[in-house]
């Protein structure tokens, strides 16, 4: 009868465990998806089960799948590129007015440029010619965005900007391992963010929320874009930061504070 009795109440508290458990682990996702809703992040159609296994955001152009996020920007007719020391603006607060932006150049502590800037016409930066990590220069001049070796630069006083950013990570559909082996993070796993031109010259932009060295994020660019691409990386880590306007789902770190971005207009 002792036995008996001690089975049943060792059933009904196991029970009890179990409901109080269930309990809990849905009070603790609704409440992370109050959370996320509170930063209108989530369209009607979101749940926590489908989180990690990419969504699609209201703009179909965006390709969201798994931890990267990116597009083919055909839809701009200007491209900016701020750089502020100083500035106390979020990435948000800068791009109300933009189609799009992205993180660009590296920068010191001091929140100045890391090798060569431009813009205008105007330097403010030298030229860093042997450094393995920015091994490129993007230039963007009447329209048309393009990538040159350190070695090939000459100061054009009439482009829009030039910029120091690397490794090249593809050419022409070519993994560049060579200056990937040899960039300071090249191997490192990191958040990334890059920009990049498709096989017919259009520009491309994206990040990787989810840690990747760079030669896993070119293969990954190859799967997504197609062949023939250029892509070049730029600042990622802790300045990994991407805005779509009127995709608050697939824009990314706009909360921050950046000296350099890039801005499609």
């Amino acid at each position: 009868m002792f036995r008996l009795f001690r089975v049943t109440v060792i059933g009904l508290l196991l029970g009890l465990a179990l409901i109080l458990v269930f309990i809990n682990f849905n009070s603790v996702k609704e409440r992370i998806t109050d959370l996320i809703s509170d930063f209108n992040r989530l369209p009607e159609s979101f749940s926590l089960d489908n989180l990690l296994g990419g969504f699609e955001d209201s703009d179909q152009t965006i390709i969201n799948d798994n931890g990267y996020t990116m597009k083919v920007m055909d839809d701009f007719s200007e491209l900016v590129y701020f750089h502020e020391p100083s500035n106390s603006k979020s990435v948000n607060e800068l791009c109300s007015t933009a189609k799009a932006c992205i993180n660009s150049g590296y920068f010191l502590e001091s929140n100045y440029h890391a090798g060569l800037l431009t813009i205008n016409g105007t330097k403010y930066v030298a030229i860093a010619p042997n450094d393995k990590q920015v091994t490129h220069v993007v230039k963007y001049k009447d329209g048309v965005l393009s990538f040159m070796p350190n070695s090939s630069y000459i100061y054009d006083v009439t482009s829009d900007f030039e910029f120091q950013a690397g490794p090249l990570i593809l050419d022409n559909g070519l993994v560049r391992t060579d200056l990937i082996n040899e960039a300071p993070n090249g191997n490192q796993s990191s958040f990334r963010s890059f920009i990049g031109l498709t096989k017919d010259g259009k520009v491309f932009i994206g990040i990787s929320t989810k840690a990747v060295d760079l030669k896993t994020l070119a293969e990954e660019l190859k799967t997504k874009l197609g062949e023939g691409l250029f892509a070049v990386n730029l600042d990622g880590g802790s300045s990994t930061s991407i805005y779509f306007e009127g995709s608050s789902l697939s824009s990314f770190g706009t909360s921050k504070i950046l000296p350099n971005i890039l801005m499609f207009k």
